[in-house]
């Protein structure tokens, strides 16, 4: 059969189309009952029912409706349960992941006295590391429910059980799908069920390519999927990462999390909504707590965890009224991050919170409460859902005031993901901040983006105070301090047109807060 599979261009981002369509699949094809019109689905809908043994003149496909239907109990099927054209087919990481296939064949089968309906499901792009659960109605292993399936090799065959069906109604069925994972669920009459069920499959998804071993393998490892995802002609980027900070990035995600044995990162998710190549590839890099940037074609990776500075930035090599400070006001700073989570220890999964972070005084009601939420549908592991969310409220107090800049091709170096030391005569000295964009602006001139940064962070412990100080520079909205020792004096002065007159200096001991920068 011929198949339109095809992947759209990298620039879209999407995973590849799947359209299963008539040319893939015949029309769901049942020979147990006879055909009625329910107006309510607007389509064909037809019943299965127990089979009945046959008689000696007539046997399997051949036996009439009439024998079949009495005292039989009715599963209704409908073309609503068919996928349509130009579904997508979702990529699959890590994992265990819990997902829903889109059901591409009906076909009804006889094995001896037995009648069947068989539900064809596909799953994602393969090669898949194991398919391992069917899930109906939310209930695992239920009786009289079996499944084949295919992983999505690029040499697989046909699965038996849909050949046979499919002849039994004088149909050829030849397509593997190759590179397709997919599952063949066989219902057996008689089983309690009023409607086909909702099907859910628990799977480990694709096999990723370790640019540390050279070896291709089953893994969780968040880097890993991102690199494949960025390698990926068909559903990513299709474009090359460096080897060595990938390779860092990784061993990092491996290592154990600080007071745990646990990786620190991992990762269970499928792709399968229409977003662009950028936003899957930040989406990934939340996953694996990485920055990314491109130099030369090629994506480099560098891990988000405490480090030191390599740059010193004065008032020597940034370009003169370049800076810009913005503090985002402490009535908008969270005081409370939670993460919201897959659970996998309940039946059906759930999404849950995790345990918040909390800045000290939010429980005893001295510091005012608020809440900023994110949900991270690929974590499965509550520690890892309350790491991640108390290292972003520390961002969130920490590194609460940006900075941009220009600095010269003495900084060319300087990189996303770097941590500078920042020193400005506008009251900013020794100043970590933690660089976020660098824009090439030609001519030797680089603009930098960035957040304040304290190692502190990553300390795994929630910030001190809700207002740590970044800057000397006056909070926007506070009252200026007073000054003192306020003295003035009169001076004469002689004018361009040699005219002299007289004016009064003041002069006052400084406050050390420069005030004509926010006001």
């Amino acid at each position: 059969m011929s198949s339109e599979r095809g992947g759209k261009p990298p620039q879209t981002g999407l995973p590849a189309d799947y359209n299963p369509g008539p040319s893939r699949f015949p029309r769901p094809v049942i020979a147990f009952d006879t055909v009625t019109v329910d107006s309510h689905y607007g389509g064909p809908k037809w019943k299965i029912v127990d089979q009945v043994p046959p008689s000696s003149s007539s046997g399997g496909a051949g036996t009439s409706a009439g024998e079949i239907n009495k005292g039989a109990q009715n599963i209704e099927v409908t073309d609503d349960i068919i996928a349509g054209a130009n579904n997508l087919l979702p990529v699959v990481y890590g994992g265990p992941v819990r997902l829903g296939p889109l059901i591409v064949g009906i076909v009804g089968d006889v094995a001896g006295t037995a009648t069947y309906l068989n539900l064809t499901g596909v799953l994602s792009h393969g090669p898949i590391f194991s398919i391992d659960e069917l899930v109906l109605d939310d209930k695992p292993g239920m009786e009289g429910a079996s499944f084949e399936s295919r992983l999505g090799l690029p040499t697989q065959v046909p699965l038996p059980t849909l050949v046979s069906a499919y002849a039994s109604h004088g149909i050829t069925y030849a397509d593997a799908m190759p590179g397709v994972a997919y599952i063949n669920i066989r219902l057996a009459a008689g089983m309690p069920l009023s409607n086909v069920p909702r099907v859910a499959v628990t799977l480990k998804g694709r096999t990723v390519f370790d640019m540390r071993t050279s070896v291709t393998a089953w893994s969780a490892n968040p880097t890993l999927c991102l690199a494949d995802f960025i390698k990926s002609p068909v559903y990513g980027a299709g474009k090359d990462y460096d080897v060595a900070s990938f390779s860092v990035c990784a061993d990092w995600n491996d290592a154990p999390a600080a007071g745990s044995a646990e990786p620190s990162r991992r990762i269970a998710l499928a792709l399968g909504n229409k977003q662009t190549v950028d936003e899957w590839i930040t989406l990934l890099a939340v996953y694996a707590n990485v920055e990314l940037y491109q130099q030369g074609g090629k994506y480099y990776a560098i891990p988000r965890r405490a480090k030191s500075s390599s740059f010193v930035f004065n008032d020597a090599n940034i370009l003169r009224d370049s800076v810009t400070i913005e503090r985002l006001p402490m009535r908008n700073v969270p005081t409370i991050s939670t993460v919201k989570y897959t659970d996998t220890t309940v039946t059906p999964w759930s999404t849950r919170d995790c345990v918040p972070a909390m800045v000290p005084g939010v429980e005893e009601n001295t510091v005012p409460p608020r809440d900023s939420t994110i949900t991270l549908p690929g974590i499965t592991r509550a520690t890892q859902a309350a790491r991640e969310a108390l290292e972003r409220l520390n961002w969130n107090i920490y590194g609460n005031t940006a900075y941009a800049w220009t600095g010269f091709d003495d900084a060319a170096g300087v990189r996303k993901g770097d941590v500078v030391t920042f020193t400005h005569a506008i009251g900013i000295t020794g100043r970590l901040i933690w660089v976020n964009d660098v824009e090439d602006q030609g001519f030797g001139r680089y603009k930098f983006k960035g957040t304040g940064y304290d190692p502190l962070i990553f300390a795994g412990t929630p910030p001190l105070t809700v207002s740590p100080i970044d800057t000397s520079v006056l909070i926007p909205g506070l009252t200026p301090p007073k000054v003192t020792s306020v003295v003035g004096a009169e001076e004469l002065y002689q004018k361009q047109n040699g005219i002299w007159d007289s004016r009064v200096r003041f002069e006052w001991v400084a406050t050390g807060v420069d005030v004509s920068f926010d006001h």
